[in-house]
């Protein structure tokens, strides 16, 4: 009797693994956080150069007439910028008027109102990311430092401008304004970082003032009153212009 062939049953396909759930991205660094008790703290122990006080304070005892004169120009119109930014100004044109004011005054190749700029906007952008500026505030001032025209300052100026609207800077100014009010920052790494960038050719005591005007902008009356015992205590150990 014929026995019925059948086919051979055809292997089942291996079932198919079940997809993976997506790996979460890598988290880069995150950013230090910012608190006005650090910014106090940080203010209260930098140790900032002669030069950087007398922008700072527009104290201008002792200087000559024409370098006193940009003190105070240079003092006055960064105060408006800082005012600007405290009060949420989020138009670029309400800043521009003060940046040409400032860019081209003083002597070298970075000028002291290009320092400030530069220095302003290292740490209005880092105040922006903590929620201590107002983030269009801090990027309307920063798209005001683009495109200034070619004989309103130097070229290695214009250059740090242009960098430093698009969030780019020196790397002193960056180093030491990435763990700027932060409370839990190594003191000692920060004083060695303004001591280095106090001392950076590219307009260092400049940028610093920068910073310092901003920072202290957001401080109350009592932090203040502290800031200013320590700024004149340390004004008075001071006997070197630099």
């Amino acid at each position: 009797m014929p026995v019925l062939s059948l086919p051979e049953p055809t292997p089942a396909a291996p079932a198919k693994p079940a997809p993976r759930p997506p790996s979460p991205p890598a988290e880069g660094p995150r950013p230090a956080k910012v608190t006005l008790a650090g910014l106090a703290r940080h203010l209260a122990i930098l140790p900032l150069p002669a030069r950087t006080l007398t922008l700072v304070t527009a104290n201008v005892d002792g200087l000559p007439p024409l370098e006193a004169t940009v003190v105070r120009w240079a003092a006055a119109r960064a105060r408006a910028l800082v005012a600007k930014l405290g009060s949420r100004e989020r138009f670029v044109v309400s800043y521009r008027r003060e940046v040409l004011g400032l860019t081209g005054i003083g002597i070298g190749s970075v000028l002291a109102g290009d320092g400030l700029l530069v220095g302003l906007a290292a740490i209005a952008r880092r105040l922006s990311a903590s929620g201590l500026v107002e983030a269009r505030a801090g990027a309307a001032f920063a798209a005001s430092l683009s495109g200034i025209a070619a004989p309103e300052t130097t070229p290695v100026a214009r250059d740090l401008l242009e960098e430093a609207a698009r969030g780019r800077f020196p790397p002193p100014l960056a180093s030491l304004v990435d763990s700027f009010g932060d409370p839990d920052a190594d003191e000692g790494a920060l004083k060695e970082r303004a001591a280095r960038l106090a001392s950076a050719p590219s307009a260092g005591p400049d940028s610093l003032a920068g910073v310092v005007l901003l920072a202290r902008s957001l401080l109350d009356g009592d932090d203040l009153a502290a800031l200013a015992d320590a700024t004149r205590a340390r004004a008075g150990g001071t006997t070197a212009r630099g």
